[in-house]
Protein backbone atom coordinates (compact mmCIF):
# COMPACT_ATOMS: atom_id res chain seq x y z
CA UNK A 1 0.00 0.00 0.00
CA UNK A 2 2.66 2.56 0.91
CA UNK A 3 4.55 1.71 -2.60
CA UNK A 4 1.05 2.17 -4.51
CA UNK A 5 0.47 5.20 -2.26
CA UNK A 6 4.48 7.27 -3.06
CA UNK A 7 4.92 5.47 -6.45
CA UNK A 8 1.35 4.19 -8.21
CA UNK A 9 1.73 7.24 -10.55
CA UNK A 10 5.77 6.14 -12.09
CA UNK A 11 4.53 4.08 -15.32
CA UNK A 12 6.85 1.08 -14.38
CA UNK A 13 5.87 0.78 -10.77
CA UNK A 14 2.09 0.69 -12.01
CA UNK A 15 3.19 -1.79 -14.51
CA UNK A 16 4.61 -4.20 -11.60
CA UNK A 17 1.39 -4.06 -9.42
CA UNK A 18 -0.53 -4.28 -12.10
CA UNK A 19 1.20 -7.38 -12.74
CA UNK A 20 0.67 -8.60 -8.96
CA UNK A 21 -3.29 -8.38 -9.35
CA UNK A 22 -2.90 -10.83 -12.06
CA UNK A 23 -0.82 -13.30 -10.40
CA UNK A 24 -3.05 -12.37 -7.00
CA UNK A 25 -6.37 -13.76 -9.19
CA UNK A 26 -5.11 -16.66 -10.33
CA UNK A 27 -4.00 -17.92 -7.02
CA UNK A 28 -7.40 -17.29 -5.69
CA UNK A 29 -9.43 -19.19 -8.90
CA UNK A 30 -6.92 -22.04 -8.22
CA UNK A 31 -7.51 -21.81 -4.37
CA UNK A 32 -11.23 -21.84 -5.28
CA UNK A 33 -10.96 -24.88 -8.34
CA UNK A 34 -9.32 -27.22 -5.49
CA UNK A 35 -11.73 -26.49 -2.81
CA UNK A 36 -14.77 -27.34 -5.31
CA UNK A 37 -13.21 -30.46 -5.77
CA UNK A 38 -13.13 -31.31 -2.80
CA UNK A 39 -16.26 -29.80 -1.78
CA UNK A 40 -18.74 -30.56 -4.19
CA UNK A 41 -19.27 -34.17 -4.42
CA UNK A 42 -22.31 -34.40 -7.17
CA UNK A 43 -23.76 -32.38 -9.34
CA UNK A 44 -26.50 -31.11 -7.00
CA UNK A 45 -24.16 -29.67 -4.63
CA UNK A 46 -22.90 -27.66 -7.79
CA UNK A 47 -26.37 -26.31 -8.94
CA UNK A 48 -26.86 -25.28 -5.07
CA UNK A 49 -23.79 -23.05 -4.98
CA UNK A 50 -24.29 -21.59 -8.47
CA UNK A 51 -27.91 -20.83 -7.77
CA UNK A 52 -26.60 -19.22 -4.21
CA UNK A 53 -24.42 -17.06 -6.40
CA UNK A 54 -26.84 -16.28 -8.11
CA UNK A 55 -29.15 -15.37 -5.24
CA UNK A 56 -25.96 -13.04 -3.44
CA UNK A 57 -25.06 -11.52 -6.68
CA UNK A 58 -27.36 -10.34 -9.18
CA UNK A 59 -30.73 -10.27 -6.18
CA UNK A 60 -28.95 -9.42 -3.57
CA UNK A 61 -30.51 -11.87 -1.24
CA UNK A 62 -28.97 -11.32 2.13
CA UNK A 63 -26.78 -14.19 3.07
CA UNK A 64 -28.37 -15.62 5.93
CA UNK A 65 -31.16 -16.29 3.58
CA UNK A 66 -29.23 -18.01 1.69
CA UNK A 67 -27.76 -20.33 4.22
CA UNK A 68 -31.57 -21.06 5.23
CA UNK A 69 -32.26 -21.63 1.91
CA UNK A 70 -29.84 -24.06 1.28
CA UNK A 71 -30.72 -26.01 4.74
CA UNK A 72 -33.95 -26.27 3.57
CA UNK A 73 -32.99 -27.87 0.17
CA UNK A 74 -30.68 -30.14 2.45
CA UNK A 75 -33.35 -31.14 4.88
CA UNK A 76 -35.74 -31.72 1.67
CA UNK A 77 -33.19 -33.70 -0.34
CA UNK A 78 -32.22 -36.05 2.55
CA UNK A 79 -35.92 -36.66 3.62
CA UNK A 80 -36.79 -37.53 0.45
CA UNK A 81 -34.14 -39.54 -0.42
CA UNK A 82 -33.67 -38.46 -4.14
CA UNK A 83 -31.78 -40.25 -6.27
CA UNK A 84 -28.77 -38.98 -7.26
CA UNK A 85 -26.99 -41.90 -8.67
CA UNK A 86 -27.26 -40.80 -11.71
CA UNK A 87 -25.95 -37.26 -10.90
CA UNK A 88 -22.74 -38.79 -9.08
CA UNK A 89 -20.12 -37.43 -9.80
CA UNK A 90 -17.26 -39.90 -10.41
CA UNK A 91 -14.77 -40.82 -7.74
CA UNK A 92 -16.80 -38.20 -5.75
CA UNK A 93 -14.69 -35.74 -7.10
CA UNK A 94 -15.25 -33.54 -10.16
CA UNK A 95 -14.50 -35.45 -13.04
CA UNK A 96 -11.39 -34.24 -15.15
CA UNK A 97 -13.02 -33.44 -18.13
CA UNK A 98 -15.72 -31.71 -16.15
CA UNK A 99 -13.54 -28.88 -15.65
CA UNK A 100 -13.28 -26.07 -17.47
CA UNK A 101 -9.99 -25.19 -16.16
CA UNK A 102 -6.84 -27.33 -16.20
CA UNK A 103 -3.73 -27.31 -14.35
CA UNK A 104 -2.33 -23.84 -13.91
Amino acid sequence: MLIYANFGSIPQIAAVLDGFKAVVVAIVVEAVLKIGQKAFKTNWHIVIAGMAFVAIYFFHIPFPLIVLGALIIGFGYARLKIQDSKFKVQGSKLDKKNQYFGKF
